[in-house]
């Protein structure tokens, strides 16, 4: 197999790699000369954990799991990332954890996993890597990779992505993170400044001028920065996300399952409800029904901990209520989003994560999780 770039089937997909547009931020960095854009991927796949997950919902996990490769970086910086020690890395200045490897590696790693008997191959945050992925996969089909492709990302992507991925990709699993923002009118008492501010000076003209007074305005409330800059720092998220996932799925068509109830074509679009926010949560939910085609399913999740940054967001900073998941969840039945998945509240918690401890990468034995 030649290298990523060099004389391959797929080859024009590695000078994508030399000015860096693959995802929204467009960061123009020439990756295969060592400069690294706002995600931090350089020009070699890296993983930090391959093998069977079985935390996924039911007609991707089964019960042999899915094929789970878990890449390493990301092109956002949520503050409660459940997987920050691979996306963003530690505190402290850490190393964001992982591997790099081969797009032979990878296509190998792929094979691996049909072999121990997985429903199909997951992709988790695979955004920064895209043109190694296509050759990878294009490489172990021909080498007999039956399995559907999963495209499990945050939905920061652009829809000339979501193009590329056409004929590699067979589920796309996307978060569907923060609705639309929200009108000044809009603004709920949380967002009300905390001091109360004076009313200007009206302007008193000259005698000479006559002129009518203006009228006296009411200093109007600060808007709080939307909750996509504020948590996972993505300008203009609900625009990119929604444009993004529309485009997945006229690209897939409608949903297929097999003999097993595993999904093998389709689109299931995922949202965590977020603590204080079940507001944003309907706006997500509303747009998913007026503008998605029938049959593509909701994952509506309530596993939202407060890992990683969160303790810096007070509001954000605690699990989510029953009765903040109740109201969302009766939400989206009584607008007639009933065909996917929901979580309970016990699913919050580390019980989920898996150990992102090279499993399954370069000749380390996988575990299963």
């Amino acid at each position: 197999m030649t290298a990523l770039g060099e004389h391959g089937e797929h080859g024009e997909l590695g000078d994508l790699l030399k000015t860096c547009t693959l995802c929204p931020r467009r960061c123009g960095n020439d990756r295969t000369a060592g400069r690294r854009g706002y995600c931090g991927a350089g020009a070699r796949p890296k993983l930090a954990r391959a093998a069977l997950h079985f935390g996924e919902e039911p007609c991707l996990s089964g019960t042999r799991g899915s094929g789970a490769v878990f890449f390493s970086h990301c092109n956002l910086r949520c503050v409660f990332c459940q997987n920050y020690p691979i996306s963003q890395g530690g505190d402290a200045g850490r190393e964001v954890a992982g591997k790099e490897i081969t797009v032979d590696d990878l296509s190998q790693i792929f094979l691996r996993l049909q072999q121990e008997g997985a429903h199909n191959i997951n992709l988790v945050s695979p955004t920064p890597y895209l043109p190694m992925i296509v050759e990878a996969v294009a490489w172990a089909r021909r080498s007999g990779l039956r399995l559907p492709i999963v495209h499990n990302s945050n939905g920061y992507e652009t829809v000339e992505a979501i193009k590329m991925l056409r004929g590699a990709v067979d589920v796309y699993l996307p978060d569907f993170k923060y609705g639309p923002e929200v009108e000044a009118s809009e603004l709920t008492a949380d967002d009300a400044p905390t001091t109360s501010a004076s009313l200007p000076r009206p302007h008193v003209p000259r005698p000479h001028t006559q002129r009518p007074l203006p009228p006296v305005r009411p200093p109007q409330p600060p808007r709080r920065s939307p909750a996509s800059l504020r948590y996972s720092a993505a300008p203009r998220y609900f625009e990119i996300a929604s444009r993004a996932i529309a485009a997945m799925a006229t690209q897939v068509g409608p949903t297929e399952f097999d003999d097993e109830g595993m999904i093998r074509r389709g689109v299931i679009v995922r949202h965590l409800v977020l603590p204080g926010m079940v507001e944003d949560s309907k706006r997500v939910l509303r747009w998913i029904k007026e503008n998605l085609p029938e049959g593509v399913l909701v994952s509506l999740m309530a596993q939202y901990t407060p890992l990683h940054h969160a303790s810096r967001y007070p509001e954000i900073d605690r699990r989510l209520t029953l009765t903040e998941y109740g109201e969302v969840l009766d939400f989206c039945v009584d607008i007639g989003l009933t065909d996917g998945f929901a979580q309970d509240l016990s699913s919050a918690g580390k019980a989920l994560i898996p150990a992102f401890d090279l499993s399954g990468v370069s000749g380390k034995e996988a575990t299963p999780a």
